[in-house]
Parts: C-alpha cells; sequence; structure tokens
C-alpha cells in the first residue's frame, strides 16, 4: 500500500519486488554469495539500465537474489544532482530540499517498466516457458534519514547471508 497523497516522483526509497509464487529464477545462494544464473543477469543489466531510461533515477545499494529484488532508489526532480559517492554517501535532507518540486516519474512507474522490461527479456531465454515473473505490486519504504539509510544499506549487503535463515525462501521448512 502507498501512503496516501504522497509524491512518490521524489526522494529516496527501499522497494521489494517478490517473483510470482517466490519460484528462485535469478540464481542460488552459496555461503553468502548470489551466484546469478542467465535471467538474473538480465534482471541485474535491466536494473541498472534505468537510469539510462529515467534521468532522474539515481541507483543507490541493490541485490537481486534468487526469487526477490531489494533495492534503494532515489528519484531527483529537476535539474537537482544529488549523486551519492563512490561510497554511497549522501545526505537525505539535500534530496528532499532539491526534489521539492514535482518532476518526472514516479516510484510506480519505475516499478511498472523495470518488472515489464524484465518479464519480457527474461520470457525470452531459451528453455523457458513463458510466464508471470513478477508478485503483482512491490513493497516500498520511504528512506527517512542518513540512519534509516544506512541501516538499509546493511539489510540489503547482508541479505546474501541470512537467505538459509528467511522463512520467506521457499527452501526454508519453518515449524
Amino acid at each position: 500500500m502507498r501512503l496516501r497523497d504522497f509524491d512518490y516522483s521524489s526522494g529516496a526509497y527501499f522497494v521489494t519486488s517478490v517473483t510470482a509464487n517466490r519460484a528462485c529464477h535469478f540464481g542460488v545462494v552459496t555461503g553468502d554469495t548470489v551466484e546469478l544464473n542467465a535471467a538474473g543477469r538480465l534482471v541485474d543489466s535491466i536494473w541498472k539500465s534505468m537510469p539510462s531510461r529515467f534521468p532522474s533515477v539515481t541507483l543507490d545499494a541493490y541485490v537481486v537474489m534468487p526469487n526477490h529484488v531489494h533495492a534503494i532508489v532515489i528519484l531527483e526532480a529537476g535539474d537537482a544532482s544529488i549523486a551519492p559517492t563512490h561510497d554511497h554517501s549522501f545526505n537525505i535532507s539535500q534530496v528532499r530540499s532539491a526534489n521539492s518540486s514535482k518532476c518526472g516519474p514516479t516510484l510506480g512507474t519505475i516499478m511498472k517498466a523495470f518488472k515489464s522490461l524484465t518479464t519480457v527479456q527474461v520470457n525470452k531465454l531459451p528453455d523457458r516457458a513463458p510466464s508471470i515473473l513478477w508478485q503483482r505490486g512491490y513493497y516500498d519504504h520511504v528512506v527517512r534519514d542518513d540512519a534509516d539509510l544506512n541501516r538499509l544499506r546493511e539489510y540489503i549487503a547482508g541479505n546474501p547471508g541470512r537467505w538459509f535463515e528467511d522463512p520467506e525462501n521457499p527452501r526454508v521448512v519453518t515449524k
């Protein structure tokens, strides 16, 4: 559920998109590393290409897991340029003040394009029957401040290492 009356065309967001039926289409986790297969590499490549499709998009930390993608997306309005540095540092308040006017695509538009592009391309892979790739919708969280941003970056970086403990992992048996 999106926040009522919230402008999703600027700001920083943590998003998660999950595959239909939590099917592991994108690879496997070995230890604390994700080994992407052809479908996973396509999803990774398409995610990285989103800023060329939507110039107001800046990508921050992300991970393609076997059955989901976690990412931090920064949407910049107008001529703002608040790109993170090599160590992904920037100030959330700078992003908010630079993004005071509604301009550019919304988070929903970006996620719809990402899911559509990945579904088409993954379904073109050899030995793959066309199917629904993603669950309907996606989870989002508005990044509130730098502490929130850093917590989310750590969560994303550590996600592969928690794969075998995740009760939503289809291979984990819960009691």
